[in-house]
């Protein structure tokens, strides 16, 4: 009697399955990871940067003779943000001013962390 190895077989095992499913579940959570790392970031970058805006607008303001607001609300995608505004003129010398200007925000906004952004310039008062 003659015995026959078949030695070409097709296919994957239920093994070797399971483990390029673990390895690609693996990438995969860490893709997303990543990612909500990065929307995270961009999304205090944008809030940050309306912080910015909005001192440097009150700057401007008052070097106009306007008086600044004390709240401002944006809209950022899928949530609104007050920021409070605080200015402050110290008296140099005749005529100039030191002008400093707060911003204070809280991000994320349902958490007790608050951040404050601070301007501080001369302003020449004719």
């Amino acid at each position: 009697m003659e015995l026959i190895v078949i030695k070409e077989k097709k296919g994957f095992t239920l093994i070797e399955v399971l483990v390029s499913m673990l390895i690609l579940t693996l990438v995969l959570l860490t893709l997303v990871q990543s990612l909500a790392t990065y929307i995270r970031s961009n999304v205090n970058n944008l809030v940050r940067d309306e912080a910015v805006k909005i001192a440097q607008d009150c700057i401007e303001n008052i070097r106009s003779g306007i008086e600044c607001e004390d709240n401002a609300t944006k809209k950022f995608r899928n949530f609104s943000l007050t920021f409070a505004i605080d200015s402050n003129s110290t008296p140099i010398d005749s005529g100039n001013s030191q002008v400093q200007v707060i911003v204070t925000y809280k991000y994320p906004p349902n958490s007790n962390s608050t951040k404050t952004y601070t301007i501080n310039t001369v302003v020449h008062e004719p």
